[in-house]
């Protein structure tokens, strides 16, 4: 079960008033409407708008997003992207799982028993569409490598795989930028879906704003 709900219900729209300076013309959403939209967490709609690859408008500590980019972006995808995978896990028998998974729904797979392989993959590949991430690995922990990808600008969206999703290592990985949760044990259609929204979004944000 993703940890993150997300709403498949009405799209609502938020018309940004005129008192706080943006164009009464333009229709403009919310971090949440955004989330609505593009089916993924909150936090996702918030990394991508910090990191300049959506474009809002910041009223105050408050984002708010042009309804039209938001449409564009969602009826292109740059289908020629490369679509590879970075798999983190101690446990051999899930990376084996997930690796089986993830070939035969057409992705390229990279895997790692351990959080310093995982760094040194990073360091090399910097253009993986996604980090399949552990809670909990023998040698570094999902939140140091967070932070570690964040200290070399490393901006590759964080799906964390883990048992423990009440925990300080939880509230650390979600401080430092998670994109989603998801739960162990998982359904195999359950761990496809949301890396197929992860992805999605983040292409479609990256392709509108080249």
């Amino acid at each position: 079960m993703l940890a993150a709900t997300l709403d498949h219900g009405a799209l609502l729209c938020h018309i940004a008033p005129v008192a706080h300076g943006l164009d009464e013309s333009v229709e403009f959403l919310t971090p949440e409407e955004v989330s609505s939209l593009l089916r993924v967490p909150p936090r996702t709609v918030m990394r991508l708008a910090n990191s300049g690859k959506l474009r809002g408008v910041k009223i105050g500590k408050q984002w708010r997003f042009p309804r039209e980019s938001i449409a564009d972006l969602m009826s292109g995808q740059d289908a020629n992207r490369r679509r590879s995978i970075l798999v983190v896990d101690d446990d051999v028998e899930i990376l084996t799982t997930i690796r089986r998974f993830l070939l035969k729904e057409g992705y390229e797979v990279v895997c790692c028993e351990s959080g310093k392989l995982a760094l040194e993959e990073l360091e090399h590949e910097k253009k993986f569409s996604l980090l399949l991430l552990d809670l909990l690995l023998p040698d570094i922990t999902g939140p140091e490598i967070i932070r570690w990808m964040q200290e070399h600008g490393i901006d590759v969206p964080v799906l964390l795989v883990t048992a423990y999703t009440d925990s300080e290592l939880m509230d650390q990985a979600l401080q430092y930028g998670v994109c989603a949760v998801i739960k162990k044990p998982f359904m195999p259609e359950d761990l496809i879906s949301a890396i197929e929204r992860l992805i999605v979004a983040d292409e479609q944000v990256a392709s509108a704003s080249l």
